[in-house]
């Protein structure tokens, strides 16, 4: 193969079809008919030739010992099937999609209907008929009341609700 080892006739190989995937399909057209009208040697065909070892590297004798060892060839046959219990990029994506989809229709949603309350009359009577189910339950101690209107205020500021004058205290 022209002075190659064969490690280096595949090395050759491999980045010749990888630079024409690289550059698009129509790049792939000129090797494939090389390939095609009995060319045997990709080397030939795409113009490509090998980088040599460095030699200042540290592993430059590993490496040029290592490129004379002929051994067997894996194919793609031993490639072991991609793991069942891993969703690939695309089922992540769908999911990061239906998440910021839901968020913007929960957001607009959210706008459209605003949190008020429909009837005064129905929501006062149901406060009233909560006071009188706790009703013997220990009010509120007088030192905690500011924290708890101060709590309420937030709560109000919070959903867009008007600030309510204060009530008098119940007994």
């Amino acid at each position: 193969m022209n002075g190659f080892s064969r490690r280096q006739g595949r090395v050759v190989a491999c980045a010749a079809i990888a630079a024409a995937m690289l550059a698009g399909c129509s790049a792939m057209e000129p090797l494939a008919d090389e390939a095609r009208s009995g060319a045997h040697d990709l080397i030939e065909a795409s113009h490509l030739r090998p980088l040599g070892v460095n030699p200042d590297s540290p592993i430059a004798a590993d490496a040029e010992k290592a490129e004379q060892v002929s051994g067997p060839v894996p194919n793609f046959a031993s490639v072991p099937p991609a793991p069942g219990d891993v969703r690939g990029a695309p089922a992540y994506k769908d999911q990061v999609v239906s998440l910021v989809s839901d968020k913007r229709l929960l957001n607009q949603w959210s706008n459209v209907n605003p949190p008020k309350v429909d009837d005064p009359k129905t929501t006062d009577a149901f406060a009233e008929a909560e006071r009188k189910r706790v009703g013997n339950e220990t009010p509120v101690a007088p030192e905690k009341a500011a924290e708890t209107a101060a709590f309420v205020k937030q709560g109000q500021k919070a959903v867009g609700q008007p600030e309510t004058p204060p009530k008098s205290p119940q007994n």
